[in-house]
């Protein structure tokens, strides 16, 4: 019986199963339901080729290898017989023509006869050599896909540290155009003039690469202290309690502004754990704690003046 080795699209996984599930002209494989049966038992519908039933989903496929083990003779006089995936296709043949009925319309049958007839069946019978190699043969198509697995998640962290690393060479390049040092003088942002000069500033892309790096450098323990950094750095609470993130109750949008898209790009190469929902929200709560920060700066002030009095 054929094996096919096929990539499915959908999970990116690659498993190894028996030829009669894949329709090859349409790249189609009928596949257990995953959800209702255990690891072993879809091990077993593998191992023991079990025929695919009309329930079964269907799923998209691409052959990646096809391999067969079938009867061979070892010699000319065909004695030995080599592994094969199932049971031989002429065991049911022999049966029929060895069978006491049969054997009964051919009288010159005798017992040398039904000797051979008993060898024959005895050799047909599949060995627990057989069942062992196909064993192996399975377990090491599954070692294939797990190896295979693993080669494209280091694929994967590698396409994201040459990305990483491209943008900090980009950030180190010298360059004609407006420097970063002009972005970070201007810092704390307290007016909407000045936040709008940084945009203009921003408006360049070496200019907000080279921001996203700065605010990289900014630091943190985890995401939410970062945030909480790198906006301290940016604003001041005066010019904070005018924005809010999507700019609710008549506050201005801080996510339409080019100083939020680098803010977020930093976390997010710092912190690759974290999502971006979780820096918006985490922008949103620093934005809405303003006022109660002003509120509590002024006490302070108040309270440190009259211990200078007294």
């Amino acid at each position: 019986m054929p094996w096919v080795v096929l990539r499915f699209p959908e999970s990116e996984t690659i498993e190894a199963v028996p030829a009669k599930w894949y329709d090859k002209a349409n790249k189609l494989c009928k596949f257990p339901p995953v959800d209702d049966h255990t690891e072993k038992e879809l091990s077993n519908f593998i191992i023991e080729e079990y025929d695919p039933l009309e329930e079964w989903p269907i799923h998209e496929a691409v052959l990646e290898s096809q391999t067969e083990f079938e009867n061979s003779e070892q010699d000319s006089d065909g004695s030995d017989l080599v592994f094969e995936h199932s049971f031989p296709k002429s065991k049911k043949e022999q049966h029929e023509k060895c069978t006491p009925s049969k054997s009964r319309t051919h009288p010159n049958i005798g017992l040398e006869n039904k000797q051979e007839v008993k060898t024959v069946q005895e050799t047909s019978k599949p060995t627990p050599t057989n069942a062992n190699a196909q064993e192996t043969a399975i377990s090491y198509l599954i070692r294939i896909k797990r190896t295979l697995e693993l080669q494209e998640q280091k694929l994967s962290e590698i396409d994201r540290k040459v990305d990483e690393l491209s943008t900090i060479i980009r950030g180190q390049q010298k360059s004609t155009d407006i420097t970063d040092d002009e972005v970070h003088k201007k810092l704390p942002l307290s007016t909407l003039e000045e936040l709008g000069d940084v945009e203009k500033l921003l408006e360049n892309a070496t200019n907000l690469d080279n921001f996203v790096i700065y605010m990289r450098q900014v630091g943190g323990f985890d995401y939410k202290e970062s945030v909480r950094r790198c906006l301290k750095k940016i604003f001041n609470d005066q010019l904070a309690v005018i924005y809010s993130f999507q700019g609710h109750k008549g506050k201005n949008p801080f996510n339409k502004t080019l100083i939020c898209t680098a803010v977020i790009k930093s976390i997010l190469k710092l912190h690759i754990d974290c999502t971006s929902k979780e820096v918006e929200v985490a922008i949103s709560k620093w934005l809405a704690k303003a006022k109660e920060r002003m509120k509590k700066n002024e006490e302070h002030t108040i309270n440190f003046n009259l211990e200078i009095k007294s």
